[in-house]
């Protein structure tokens, strides 16, 4: 089944977090054309000087999918990343720890609600380029205690799309998957 374009747009670039830059994809379309999608950032791929990336301090969400994913992360000094990071998710009175390593993909329903930050020892420097797309929830599942699932790299599966290109899939939650699923319209938008 084909998908038209609706239109294209140059996604703007905004401060966020803690005052880091990430391109707004999905700005130039309206709530009503993207439902059940909310938002889809890129933290667009740059060398960071030490000090310079501020990250995430913690703060709160609730309702929706947070899908991060992490296309690259390098330290100039080979340092290992998950000694650089501080990635902290509470959720239903449990903290979760994270560290993300290049390719990692989080599937996080966050439901009732959560607290996370991502930070960055300040002697870091190096690469980072990020996604991090939310799905809105069903009314229904709003109050849903959360559930957080990552995938490193070498779980996710790979698709060869149209013209050559290759993508990685993340694995969802097959119930969550069926009901944002239905309420998706085939469509795709094109950003340049």
């Amino acid at each position: 089944v084909g998908m038209d374009v609706v239109r294209t747009s140059r996604p703007p670039s905004r401060l966020e977090g803690g005052g880091f830059m990430i391109k707004d994809i999905l700005a130039a379309f309206s709530m009503k054309e993207l439902d059940p999608f909310l938002l889809w950032h890129e933290l667009p791929k740059k060398e960071h000087q030490r000090g310079s990336f501020p990250g995430g301090p913690m703060h709160p969400h609730r309702g929706f999918m947070e899908c991060p994913y992490t296309k690259l992360m390098t330290s100039s000094d080979g340092r290992s990343m998950s000694t650089l990071t501080k990635n902290r998710v509470k959720a239903g009175g449990v903290e979760h720890k994270l560290s993300p390593e290049p390719g990692t993909f989080e599937l996080g329903k966050v439901g009732v609600g959560m607290e996370h930050e991502m930070l960055i020892d300040e002697s870091w420097s190096g690469s980072l380029h990020a996604f991090q797309l939310w799905v809105n929830l069903p009314n229904a599942n709003k109050f849903d205690a959360p559930y957080f699932q990552n995938a490193a790299p070498s779980a996710l599966p790979s698709v060869t799309l149209d013209g050559g290109a290759t993508a990685k899939l993340g694995a969802t939650r097959p119930r969550v998957e069926r009901r944002l699923a239905d309420r998706v319209r085939r469509r795709r938008l094109a950003v340049r």
